[in-house]
Order: structure tokens, then C-alpha cells, then sequence
């Protein structure tokens, strides 16, 4: 094991180096209520606000991009995504039973769901689908845990 030097007077492992910065990173993610129940009233502006920082602490989680749960609905996203795509999916939410349909431009468009049924309903609507791919969903206990989901792109 090759030992590297951290600024200070005595070296530690890499391992030790990488263990430190998971743990700053994951300190500068703050719980946020998903249901926003502390700021009812506020105005579009503030609302997209909330989003903003939900999609910062869904973009330091490296496994995937996550929306969050808002009311009683969930909200799906494709782990394929990046975060500037997942930003404006987040801001502008098209949703209905777990169904996330979102133009993000002229030729591409996402589809995500864990329903396969919902999937098939409208399968014939994209010209190229892609394989199933894992998501991670984000619940009002604040678990995460995979679903199968279905992306679409044409």
C-alpha cells in the first residue's frame, strides 16, 4: 500500500485520503422535507427554488440522478441521465402515476417508469428504446432503494 502525503506532517494511506473526502462530501448534503410542509404559501419562484436544492443533493450521490417525492406522488428518473437534463426535468415536472414524460429538445424525449404495463401503453409512441436500465427512487422516509426502469429516447 503506497502512502501519500496529505499537507500535514505525517502521510496516511489513499484509502484513508478517499475515506475522508466521502465523508466532507456526504456531511455537505442537507435533509430537506420532501413534502415542503415548513414552506406553504411560497410563490413559484421559491418553489423552484426547493427543486434547486434537491437536485444538488441528488447530483453529489454518484450512484444515480434522484427526484424527489412530492406529495403523494414519486417521481422517476434514469440513472442514464445527466445533471443539467435531470435539472430541467426537475423544474419542469410533467407527472401522473409514477410517469415522468419530459422534451427536453426537438428530437429527445424520456419516458420512466417501474410499470412495465405503463411501459408498453406507450412503447409504440418511440422509435428506439433502449434496454432496462436500474433507477433509484426517493421516498418520504428517506430511503433509497432500486426499481426496474424503463427509458425511452427518440
Amino acid at each position: 500500500r503506497r502512502t501519500v502525503s496529505d499537507g500535514s506532517d505525517g502521510s496516511v494511506t489513499e484509502d484513508e485520503i478517499e475515506g475522508t473526502r466521502i465523508s466532507e462530501q456526504k456531511a455537505k448534503s442537507p435533509v430537506i422535507d420532501p413534502y415542503n410542509t415548513e414552506t406553504e404559501g411560497e410563490s413559484d419562484g421559491e418553489l423552484e427554488s426547493e427543486y434547486s436544492k434537491w437536485s444538488k443533493i441528488t447530483s453529489d450521490l454518484s450512484f444515480c440522478s434522484i427526484l424527489e417525492t412530492f406529495e403523494e406522488s414519486r417521481f422517476y428518473i434514469s440513472d442514464s441521465l445527466n445533471k443539467e437534463e435531470s435539472s430541467r426535468i426537475h423544474r419542469y415536472l410533467i407527472a401522473e402515476k409514477g410517469i415522468i414524460m419530459e422534451k427536453l429538445s426537438t428530437e429527445v424525449q424520456y419516458f420512466i417508469t417501474d410499470k412495465e404495463e405503463e411501459a408498453d401503453e406507450v412503447k409504440k409512441s418511440f422509435r428506439r428504446p433502449t434496454a432496462v436500465r436500474p433507477c433509484w427512487i426517493w421516498d418520504s422516509k428517506k430511503v433509497h432503494y432500486p426499481l426496474p426502469a424503463v427509458y425511452y429516447s427518440w
